[in-house]
């Protein structure tokens, strides 16, 4: 179908209006095609309409029911939402239809973390990790549910092999300089703060807290893994 080669083009290029426009377009040839249902989701969540996302994704869900990636995309969508339960209820299908889903424990992990129960979803990071070693968010996630139980030590190394495989990722950086932060070492603390800065430099929380290396100037908010 031409739409589809068309569709990619326009995504890739960020013109999402002209994507969704295909989307739909392709869905009013073929109502059943569930590729395009949950392609359109990926836009529609991209430009922030996360209701018609969750509509999208579930469209295709009901088309083909162990399609795992849409249901990791509307546990994401509800995760945006605030909805953690319907999240991990969908992350959940997902590792259950396949249990090496290692995006999809991530994310559950994600969804855990921001319900309060770091100790569930350090078992999914774990998992994760597990799975696929050289997958550098999960130990970033693990890095943050530790930091939450204020094992300081155990998420400083989670956050260093996380660099030692992506040595551009400028959230394990910043990630690690609030650990070292809160552990008391303010000199490592301003060293990953501005490792952070010079890889993204639009990371304004790692500006403000480089600031005040000892102070909790920031939080880290749950961050999902695609």
């Amino acid at each position: 179908m031409a739409f589809s080669n068309r569709w990619g083009a326009y995504s890739d290029k960020g013109d999402l209006g002209r994507a969704i426009a295909d989307y739909s377009e392709a869905l009013r040839i073929d109502p059943t095609f569930a590729m395009a249902l949950y392609n359109r989701g990926v836009a529609y969540r991209a430009i922030g309409d996360i209701d018609r996302a969750i509509a999208d994704y579930s469209g295709a869900i009901r088309i083909d029911p162990k399609y795992v990636m849409a249901l990791n995309n509307r546990g994401l969508a509800y995760n945006d939402k605030g909805d953690h339960d319907r999240a991990i209820a969908d992350y959940t299908r997902a590792i259950r239809i396949d249990p090496k889903f290692a995006v999809a424990l991530g994310n559950r992990g994600v969804a855990y973390r921001a319900k309060g129960d770091p100790d569930r979803a350090i078992a999914d990071y774990s998992e994760a990790i597990r799975i696929a070693p050289n997958y550098p968010n999960p130990l970033v996630g693990r890095g943050v549910a530790y930091g939450c139980k204020s094992e300081h030590d155990r998420a400083i190394a989670d956050f260093s092999a996380a660099i030692r495989i992506d040595p551009n990722n400028a959230l394990a950086f910043s990630d690690r300089a609030d650990a070292y932060r809160d552990k008391g070492d303010p000199d490592h603390a301003i060293a990953d703060f501005s490792a952070a800065i010079r890889i993204n430099p639009g990371l304004i929380e790692a500006y403000i807290a480089r600031v005040s290396p000892t102070a909790e100037t920031a939080t880290t908010t749950a961050r999902s893994l695609t």
